[in-house]
């Protein structure tokens, strides 16, 4: 199984049933980061597990830290296998006066990963004609838009630039993300989680990353399909995105 977004290091206590689920299920794992140290811990973790694979990214929310600071992450950048959680939030930021640090910051980001030839997961809450511009303009070799909630008008351009979208927990309860799920060309379709607390925001109480498997079962019966089926659709989107990416390694470890 496939889960393109989650947030290891944020696990806490429960890490140990987090990881234990992920080498028992085999759920192969595109752990994202919020910032530097939040990349450390999720590097420390992953190798334990090589299912997981560690991502590079200063989020949105963390960005007026880092926008005087962009020397502090480049050596980061040339490390990391993927770079992600970036983008912009005009959504759950509601004070405009950071929108400037947002941009400036994930504008560098999004340029040294098209320089560096790197998959790129983004976060494009409330800001997704802005990010599309930019993307316009500066295109890594692989693009995921993480949990994307925008205007459906704009998916197919999203689609044009080469985007893969993820669908996850809120497919349960959100009528637009099972339209979505419903209306993306099944070969530009992944799986995810955000969690732990992606499930935790929707029902209050953590997620796991066994909770994959339902997010597959519900896409794959949303799209008339069964889910052996969905899941082999699902693996494939996500091998041929870590090989743009540059990433074929993982490919090999946990095929």
């Amino acid at each position: 199984m496939i889960d393109a977004h989650l947030h290891i290091d944020q696990y806490g206590n429960d890490l140990p049933i987090a990881l234990e689920q992920i080498r028992t299920h085999s759920i192969c794992s595109l752990a994202v980061s919020m910032d530097i140290p939040s990349y450390h811990e999720t590097v420390k973790i992953a190798k334990s597990v090589p299912l997981i694979l560690p991502s590079f990214g200063i989020h949105p929310w963390n960005a007026p830290e880092y926008m005087t600071r962009l020397d502090e992450i480049d050596e980061h950048m040339k490390s990391a296998p993927a770079i992600g959680e970036i983008g912009l939030d005009h959504r759950f930021v509601e004070n405009e006066t950071k929108y400037p640090a947002q941009e400036e910051v994930f504008r560098y980001q999004l340029d040294t990963a098209e320089d560096l030839g790197k998959l790129v997961n983004l976060h494009t809450s409330g800001a997704e004609e802005l990010i599309l511009e930019h993307l316009k303009t500066s295109s890594p070799p692989a693009i995921i838009i993480h949990w994307y909630n925008g205007p459906i008008e704009l998916v197919n351009d999203f689609l044009d630039l080469g985007a893969y979208f993820t669908i996850g927990v809120e497919v349960f309860q959100s009528q637009k993300i099972r339209s979505l799920a419903s209306m993306l060309p099944v070969d530009r379709i992944l799986t995810e989680t955000d969690n732990p607390n992606g499930w935790e925001w929707l029902n209050g109480e953590p997620g796991f990353p066994n909770l994959v498997k339902n997010v597959e079962s519900e896409i794959a019966e949303i799209r008339n399909l069964s889910r052996p089926n969905f899941s082999e659709i699902v693996t494939s989107n996500f091998y041929t995105l870590l090989f743009a990416g540059n990433l074929s390694e993982f490919c090999s470890i946990s095929s």
